[in-house]
């Protein structure tokens, strides 16, 4: 596990290779809107087949190849209440990726550099005697700052705010130092939210709708669902079954606690497969945000934040989230024109390995799950 030699120069590199490479790949416009009813229906039966045996009670699908997109929806958002491609879904972790667009934006402009230390932007921590002083951008953006996933005190998600989780940052303690390894940190994402809330001076959603949330007309996606928008959110469910409300947004919403719809995620999917040519700003940010950074293991780097790795003899990014009621799944082949999100409202049903198989099947192959339900969500 290693951090690539070089990753600013080697992440410009990759933006140049990126968008020559783009300027050639993007599809034409097809005339149909809906993918051909044969792809349809065998997404369909992949999907009944997989919702029976997770005993989900909704699952929704974006799945795009050669630049048309079909949004998928089966089952129940909520008792009587058809999923529809305007349900709003908890992300979960795949929150973490708006994150980072949003950090690339910063680096795009110089307003924030990968190597600036994180008490750069929260001079609050600085005057602390703990390790989050040698922690940078990077680190928290590659999941390689030594700090866990969440604090580990006995106190509930939603007990937590973020000034709570500032108190607890400044007193932690890494066991080496940071940089060296990767670890999964829902708090470091939502530390590198509050640096670019800061830096900006407000709000992380208004700070996102004027990046890249309107630009790309998504304006289903927030933290905190408004009243005219709740007859869209969908029931969740645990593991178990049980119906459960949303997970509080808590101290670290960065790191897991947006809501979207599946029209919306279509719409953010699109645009990182490098299929929005009229939005050179978020395209631009997105090429970037991809680029790879820090060697985690020998199968996977991370970019910022994305998964990056050899699969099927394919190139593959992805990221995945769960939580209590909700687990969720983007993924696409860059060199293949295809991509999938996942949305479903049950817990731990790992909707990354639906999310693979149905990728991989779009381009005519045949996934292996085998440490797919290993995969940090």
């Amino acid at each position: 596990m290693r951090l690539l030699r070089c990753p600013l120069l080697l992440i410009v590199c990759g933006m140049v290779i990126r968008a020559t490479a783009f300027a050639a790949r993007v599809p034409a416009p097809a005339a149909d809107s809906e993918l051909p009813p044969p792809v349809r229906q065998a997404i369909s039966g992949m999907v009944e087949t997989w919702k029976q045996e997770k005993a989900a009670p909704a699952v929704v699908v974006v799945a795009r190849l050669n630049g048309v997109t079909s949004i998928l929806p089966f089952g129940e958002a909520g008792p009587g209440r058809p999923a529809t491609a305007d349900s709003i879904f908890e992300l979960a972790s795949v929150t973490k990726v708006f994150t980072t667009t949003s950090l690339a934006f910063e680096l795009r402009t110089k307003s924030m550099q990968l190597g600036d230390p994180l008490t750069k932007y929260l001079p609050e921590l600085a005057a602390s005697g703990g390790s989050i002083r040698q922690v940078t951008l990077a680190q928290l953006a590659t999941h390689t700052s030594g700090l866990p996933r969440t604090p580990g005190e006995k106190m509930d998600d939603g007990e937590w705010t973020p000034e709570k989780l500032l108190e607890w940052t400044a007193q932690w303690k890494s066991s080496e130092p940071p940089g060296k390894k990767a670890l999964y940190s829902n708090i470091g994402l939502g530390l590198l939210g509050m640096a670019i809330a800061a830096q900006e001076k407000a709000t992380l959603i208004e700070v996102w709708q004027r990046q890249f949330l309107r630009p790309l007309g998504m304006d289903h996606t927030f933290f905190e669902v408004p009243e005219e928008a709740k007859a869209n959110l969908v029931q969740g469910y645990n593991p178990a079954g049980k119906p459960v409300p949303p997970a509080p947004v808590g101290g670290w919403p960065a790191g897991g606690r947006l809501k979207a719809s599946a029209r919306d995620m279509a719409a953010f999917l699109t645009a990182n497969m490098g299929e929005r040519p009229d939005r050179p700003r978020v395209q631009a940010a997105m090429r970037l945000a991809q680029a790879p950074v820090f060697e985690a293991s020998k199968k996977m780097t991370y970019g910022l934040c994305w998964q990056l790795q050899q699969m099927e003899g394919e190139a593959l990014v992805d990221k995945n989230g769960g939580l209590t009621g909700t687990a969720t799944y983007i993924g696409f082949l860059p060199q293949r024109h295809a991509g999938v999100v996942v949305l479903v409202n049950r817990g731990k049903c790992q909707a990354t390995v639906l999310g693979r198989r149905l990728l991989f099947s779009l381009i005519g192959k045949k996934h292996d799950p085998a440490g797919d339900e290993d995969t940090a969500e």
